[in-house]
């Protein structure tokens, strides 16, 4: 559709998502897969705009996602995604940690329920920044898993002013992924 995101709806996308999800799904030891979602910002402008007209973001994100999902299901893989689009969507200044952003309940309700929402911070090192935004995953029904960057930690179990996270829900932000929402594996 654009340089760096598919065009969502096209049934040539979601045949090279198949084929992407064949060659990686039988590679992997674990029935988990990331698939990314993250950093489509050109999602529903280019040939999506001409076909369909301005649409909602939130609904063109989960359109795809459920056709993604789909495809995963048919595999016995168990998506997750980066949680951050659907912040930076609900934000007006389109800033993943915008306070003032809302995710409308709508949209809420239509992220499938077998997609697992990844949350990653490389930036704040506040304790009741993190506890919000957690809150912020829970408050959409949703227990997130934690993401660390490669290098550095964004949860200390050492540290007794952490939040408290099992940690079986750390995941490195360099896992193993299909980006699905991008035009590239990474």
């Amino acid at each position: 559709d654009y340089e760096s995101v598919l065009l969502v709806g096209e049934p040539k996308t979601y045949e090279l998502i198949d084929k992407m999800l064949d060659a990686i799904g039988g590679a992997l030891r674990t029935r988990r897969i990331h698939i990314g979602m993250d950093e489509a910002w050109a999602l529903g402008r280019g040939q999506y705009l001409d076909r369909h007209g301005q649409q909602r973001k939130f609904d063109i994100f989960n359109e795809h996602l459920t056709k993604v999902v789909g495809l995963c299901q048919q595999r016995g893989l168990q998506p997750m995604i980066w949680s951050d689009m659907y912040f930076a969507m609900g934000s007006p200044t389109h800033n993943y940690y915008d306070l003032a952003g809302v995710i409308p309940p709508d949209v809420v309700a239509a992220i499938p329920q077998e997609v697992q929402l990844v949350y990653w911070d490389y930036y704040h090192a506040e304790v009741a920044f993190y506890r919000d935004w957690i809150g912020r995953h829970r408050a959409m029904g949703r227990e997130p898993v934690m993401a660390r960057r490669r290098g550095g930690v964004v949860h200390r179990p050492d540290r007794r002013e952490g939040p408290s996270i099992p940690s079986g829900h750390i995941q490195d932000r360099k896992s193993t992924r299909l980006n699905s929402s991008h035009s590239s594996v990474s």
